[in-house]
């Protein structure tokens, strides 16, 4: 559980993941990640996304729709409440890894949510907001600090 002042980084966004979808996240981004378990791999991992350049590349790179959505998380300083987030950009399908592995999800993404999801750029967690637990969606917070800015149209409300 974190406040806003602390937002979950990176690391803590994909700790609770199995090797099989932390190799899913490497493959979207172009990287090679060999490792032998979930736990030698998400150092090495997390280091590699974290590249200010391959970061953008994989930000300017997504479909107009999951750049929506990412952008929405960064005008609102990087979280909403996942109620708001998958009613406006859609769902993201639970599936535990076998499931995971057979369908691949992360092929076909059924939502911007899913594109973001299985490409690390977003998080689901627990947050602390005035006092009150909310699930909420959110950037991770050492890669909200490499999100390219967002202009927001002047005829357009936050």
């Amino acid at each position: 559980m974190y406040t806003l002042d602390a937002m979950p980084n990176l690391q803590h966004r994909l700790r609770t993941h199995d090797i099989g979808f932390l190799e899913i996240v490497a493959e979207l981004w172009g990287l090679d990640l060999n490792a032998p378990d979930a736990r030698t791999a998400l150092p090495l991992l997390t280091r590699q996304l974290l590249n200010p350049e391959l970061a953008l590349e994989i930000v300017e790179s997504l479909p107009d729709d999951a750049r929506q959505a990412l952008d929405a998380l960064v005008i609102h300083s990087g979280w909403m409440t996942w109620s708001r987030f998958s009613h406006s950009f859609g769902k993201l399908r639970e599936m535990g890894p076998g499931k995971r592995d057979r369908e691949k999800p992360y092929l076909d993404p059924v939502s911007p949510i899913e594109t973001l999801w299985y490409r690390a750029l977003i998080g689901r967690d627990f947050l602390r907001r005035e006092g009150n637990l909310q699930e909420c969606a959110y950037i991770p917070e050492d890669l909200l600090d490499l999100m390219p800015p967002v202009e927001i149209p002047d005829d357009q409300p936050i």
